[in-house]
């Protein structure tokens, strides 16, 4: 067999294994059940505001809700990717990939893969249905551009570092429990210090911009009241590379204003605190290329370490 039949041969195992892991989610309850818990998360975000404050017009809803937040992104990755790896060995089905003639590697790639079509899938029908409330509730948007077409690809991006932290944790344990409390465990863990850890020492936040997750919540400063962005809440973390990547595209000029607590102040808070722009930032060019730097670190770092524990993995025969 000379190296482009192996070739057509490889690439004709990934997308079997593709279809495989595709049915497999198709016909998984659970993964339904999380995709409307989450569509019932988001929908709070898009439906309270009105419901609290009034139904008034805002022009920049739509661009201040791109992102559906930390929680649903990891949720929903969760919700694909637990049993993709774990579930296999826990019922078995593990015995039977290994007994056709495919590699370890083609297998955890094309299940990878099924896993991201699966995700852009879902997060372009989140993009329509939060653009088409906004338009509905809050009247025509404004900041409507071509590179928002993108915002469902890197919200799977986003999404896919969760994956690789699942796929990892059940590589390594064979467990769809552990392998869920694993990575929601480390999520709420890296949330909660995200929040404390900065409140006591302001500088040490921006560590948390080099992990996954939120990272540091900021305001976007242009000094332009007629700019789209101006005055925009984002973070700077891995689960906010599509929000970083659209405020870019309509104004690269933008700098970040990390948020820091000020005490005594009227606005509602713990102890009368609030949260003020403070003097240090970024610029959102710098914040993009960092953010999208260490999204993919994490997918090519914890997958390859995920692919050779799964190579390694040894099958008990029933």
């Amino acid at each position: 067999m000379n190296s482009s039949d192996r070739r057509d041969d490889v690439w004709e195992q990934v997308k079997a294994v593709f279809r495989y892991e595709l049915l497999r989610n198709l016909r998984n309850k659970n993964f339904l059940v999380i995709f409307l818990i989450a569509v019932g998360i988001f929908s709070l975000n898009l439906f309270l505001p009105p419901i609290l404050d009034g139904f008034e017009t805002d022009p920049n809803f739509f661009l201040e809700n791109l992102n559906p937040g930390g929680l649903v992104i990891m949720i929903l990755a969760v919700g694909v990717s637990m049993k993709t790896i774990a579930g296999e060995f826990e019922s078995g089905s593990m015995e039977l990939l290994a007994s056709k003639p495919i590699s370890r590697d083609v297998i955890y790639l094309g299940k990878l893969a099924a896993l991201f079509a699966i995700l852009l899938v879902v997060y372009i029908f989140f993009f329509l249905y939060s653009l088409g409330t906004s338009t509905w509730i809050y009247g025509l948007q404004d900041g409507l551009s071509l590179v928002m077409l993108a915002v469902p690809f890197f919200l799977a991006l986003s999404s896919m570092v969760w994956v690789s932290v699942s796929l990892f944790l059940g590589a390594w344990t064979k467990s769809s429990v552990v392998t869920v409390l694993g990575t929601v465990g480390i999520f709420i863990g890296l949330s909660v210090a995200a929040g404390i850890v900065p409140y006591y020492s302001p500088m040490t936040g921006e560590a948390f911009n080099y992990l996954p997750g939120e990272g540091e919540s900021g305001e976007l400063a242009v000094g332009d009241e007629d700019s789209p962005v101006e005055g925009i809440m984002i973070n700077t973390g891995t689960d906010h590379l599509s929000d970083l990547f659209v405020t870019y595209s309509l104004d690269p000029e933008t700098n970040i204003s990390i948020l820091e607590h000020e005490r005594g102040c009227p606005v509602t808070g713990m102890g009368g605190e609030e949260f003020v722009p403070g003097d240090r930032g970024y610029t959102l060019s710098s914040s993009v290329a960092r953010t999208l730097m260490m999204t993919m670190v994490y997918i090519i770092g914890l997958n390859y370490l995920g692919i050779l524990l799964f190579k390694k993995s040894s099958i008990m025969r029933h």
